[in-house]
């Protein structure tokens, strides 16, 4: 005789209910249509109340579990209930439906998510609990109140550990990270921090590999500033804005190209960057100042008082990608600069 499929066996399940029951059942759950349908939208219906009809739900379930008729998925919900223990007592809805579906008899994953509504049908009754999506986690299926509370307070310290780290983790050193955190009296595993970190959608990675928060730009880039930052902070040196911009688009960010011009136009605006030869750009951050060539001139001889024009070159080269003769000439400059008697140079007035 053939086995009966997970439908099937639902469908005989609700065999034992009065028509209307079995209906509204079917439409709570989607089992049907795969939608799943308000107390109010079915009531409106029936011609009776959201209440009457939430009534009606909790009379048709405590039925079937009178009548025993989920006594034929024990084995394959004692299966389920084993994966989650191994999970730290909860798991991502998509990776949780791939694993567990063979347990019911579906080894396909498509055809896992078209009986989506039967395992939340049967799962629900078997005492597991339904996490729905929200703005810091992926929707999830769990075992009890305690394995959420502590998944939800371990991703909370886990948060708290990166932001004091303050900066995105290379892929070399992320291993050394988990290990640390869970030394760190979190009591967490490393394989329980891996699976965390997939249901949480504070945590991600950049094009380039790192790990962090998604709240720093430096993972999640939102426009072409962010991403040229990323580049140059990765690279550690001057770039041209063709070059960033090459970089950018090899490094996939975005389906959409970016374009050079626009990549120039917003470095030029942000004040992180500074414009330190024909195009080329660094960071503030380096320790570069902005402003032209006379500008670092005089910033350092103010800084620094008279200096000889040998000393200036290269204090203004370590500034500036410009050539010597560009600098001598700025200096020549009798309005802003003046050569004392002893050659050095100083900020005239």
């Amino acid at each position: 005789m053939e086995k009966k499929s997970l439908s099937q066996l639902v469908q005989d399940a609700l065999g034992v209910l009065g028509k209307r029951s079995r209906v509204i059942l079917e439409k709570r759950y989607g089992l049907k249509t795969g939608k799943f349908v308000t107390l109010e939208a079915i009531g409106h219906e029936y011609s009776i109340t959201r209440e009457r009809v939430r009534q009606i739900e909790a009379a048709a379930l405590a039925s079937l579990k009178k009548h025993n008729v989920f006594d034929v998925f024990e084995a394959s919900v004692k299966e389920t209930n084993a994966y989650l223990a191994g999970k730290g007592g909860i798991a991502k809805e998509d990776v949780f439906l791939a694993a567990v579906a063979p347990y019911f008899g579906v080894g396909d994953t498509k055809k896992a998510r078209q009986l989506y509504p039967y395992f939340y049908f049967v799962l629900e009754q078997a005492g597991l609990k339904h996490f729905p999506e929200t703005e810091e986690f992926h929707a999830a299926w769990y075992r009890d109140a305690a394995s959420l509370a502590r998944a939800k307070d371990t991703v909370a310290k886990f948060q708290g550990y990166l932001e004091e780290v303050e900066h995105p983790l290379a892929e070399n050193v992320i291993a050394d990270h988990f290990k640390q955190f869970s030394k760190k009296g979190a009591l967490a595993s490393e394989e329980y921090l891996h699976n965390l970190i997939s249901l949480s959608k504070l945590f991600g990675k950049n094009v380039f590999g790192e790990f962090g928060l998604v709240s720093w730009k430096e993972i999640a880039p939102r426009g072409a500033r962010d991403k040229a930052f990323l580049v140059l902070k990765r690279h550690a040196k001057p770039l041209h804005f063709r070059h960033i911009t090459q970089v950018i688009n090899e490094a996939k960010f975005a389906p959409k190209k970016s374009h050079p011009l626009t990549v120039h136009n917003e470095l030029i605006k942000d004040p992180r960057f500074v414009l330190v030869g024909r195009g080329v750009y660094a960071l503030k951050e380096w320790g570069f100042e902005e402003g032209t060539v006379r500008d670092v001139l005089q910033s350092l001889l103010t800084k620094h008082g008279p200096l000889q024009a040998d000393s200036l070159t290269q204090m203004v080269k370590a500034q500036r990608l410009v050539k010597e003769n560009t600098i001598l000439l700025n200096l020549q400059n009798r309005q802003h600069f003046q050569k004392n008697a002893d050659g050095t140079y100083s900020v005239r007035g």
